[in-house]
């Protein structure tokens, strides 16, 4: 989630929560916690950027294409991220650079928080985040039970799976779609039933990190950044809450052969199958991950084109200089084109050949990206043939590749435009 490559208010807010949680995990790895404090200190600048003083924060910096514009769709959501920050008082941290940005952080937040209306803690609960914050809040004991209560109603188990199942009328339907606001209101009910420290919600606390924690994706985050901040207060409850066993206590059976904990973990034959027979263990399940953009329905209109001098064409020639251009009829906070690259283009970056990458629109509704043809289409020894069969006018005998472009809503899964399988002729 720290090298999450996108940086919005919101999405800005989430890394720094990130980063924090990755520095205060590895405080006694020096070497890791420079980097954390050195991303910090650069996404801190970042958020800085963004801030309106009194005003709240605009959407993207101004040096991003970006207006120095209150935002009030997504800098609320990312100020909620920041209030799970602490002050430098308590988070213990001895880094005198990172406590300075902790208060800086805290005193531009404790402001917006005031102009986009946001009480902390909430005041009334309206969903498994205010609950969260309660309890984890100097609040009363008859307001901490309130908001477990609350939790407690709205996880149900369906199907053997132990999730959030939000109202379509919520707020966080409404913003992120149904697929990242079940995530993200599962993911802080249990981290509200950890806080609360009740035995009897153990079970469903744990089902429901396994709900969430089998959907991380390849680079190791949920969808969105929006359910990912909310999985990462969920992984530091569950760590605060001491619940997982280490490795001097706890038995499991690997393979159905029965033995301590800490034998398991220096095992080195292949796991056939594991299972807890004493205390609570975390495993971790390594797995290969497809995706296939063929299969997505497309609800979003996008145009993609390849254009050289202003013209647009399917067939190139090595060495020659084009653009990409990928249109929407209208932009919408967050959305992004993923493009995927045939061998015979490439986008030069750095001096090297990137074939797949992602853009983020940044309140734009056109992209446009230079590309250079790298390589012919044609297969070897068949470009006398292809020249014989367009000469006898023989219909379409060349040979093209195919590459894709997909345009996705980083917070709303379900928001997909897909053009097809194009294609392009490079001689």
């Amino acid at each position: 989630a720290a090298k999450y490559p996108f940086g919005c208010i919101e999405q800005t807010s989430m890394k720094l929560v990130a980063q924090y949680t990755g520095y205060i995990t590895n405080e006694a790895n020096a070497e890791a916690a420079r980097d954390y404090e050195a991303a910090i200190i650069a996404w801190h600048k970042r958020l800085k950027s963004m801030y309106l003083p009194k005003q709240g924060f605009c959407f993207y910096p101004p040096e991003d294409g970006g207006t120095r514009k209150t935002d009030t769709h997504y800098a609320p959501r990312g100020v909620k991220h920041l209030l799970n920050l602490p002050a430098s008082k308590r988070s213990g941290i001895k880094s005198q650079v990172l406590c300075e940005l902790l208060d800086d952080i805290h005193t531009m937040v404790k402001e917006a928080a005031a102009y986009y209306k946001i009480a902390n803690p909430p005041t009334k609960i309206q969903d498994c985040h205010d609950a969260y914050k309660i309890l984890a809040s100097d609040a009363s004991p008859n307001e901490k039970a309130r908001a477990a209560s609350f939790v407690r109603s709205r996880l149900k188990e369906r199907n053997g799976q132990t999730y959030v199942e939000v109202p379509e009328e919520q707020q966080s339907y409404r913003l992120w779609g149904r697929a990242v606001s079940t995530r993200e209101e599962t993911a802080y009910a249990a981290a509200t039933l950890f806080v609360a420290q009740e035995p009897a919600d153990l079970g469903q606390a744990i089902a429901a990190t396994n709900f969430l924690t089998a959907q991380l994706n390849e680079e190791g985050r949920l969808y969105s950044t929006v359910d990912t901040a909310a999985c990462l207060v969920l992984l530091l409850a569950l760590r605060d809450a001491g619940v997982v066993v280490s490795g001097t206590s706890g038995r499991v059976a690997v393979n159905g052969q029965e033995m301590e904990l800490g034998a398991a973990l220096a095992y080195a034959g292949k796991v056939e199958s594991l299972r807890c027979i004493e205390g609570v263990v975390a495993a971790q399940l390594t797995s290969e991950i497809f995706e296939d953009w063929s299969k997505f329905q497309s609800g979003l209109p996008v145009e993609v084109a390849l254009e050289r001098k202003g013209r647009t064409q399917k067939r190139f020639k090595v060495g020659d200089d084009l653009e990409l251009v990928i249109r929407i009829p209208s932009y919408e906070p967050g959305l992004l084109a993923h493009v995927c690259l045939p061998d015979a283009l490439a986008r030069v970056v750095g001096g090297g050949q990137v074939k797949r990458f992602s853009l983020d629109f940044c309140e734009k509704n056109e992209l446009r990206v230079p590309l250079a043809a790298v390589g012919t289409t044609q297969l070897p020894g068949e470009e006398g043939q292809n020249i014989l069969a367009r000469w006898l006018k023989l219909g379409n005998n060349e040979n093209a590749q195919h590459w894709a472009v997909i345009v996705r809503n980083m917070f709303k899964e379900e928001q997909v435009g897909n053009p097809g399988l194009l294609r392009v002729i490079v001689e």
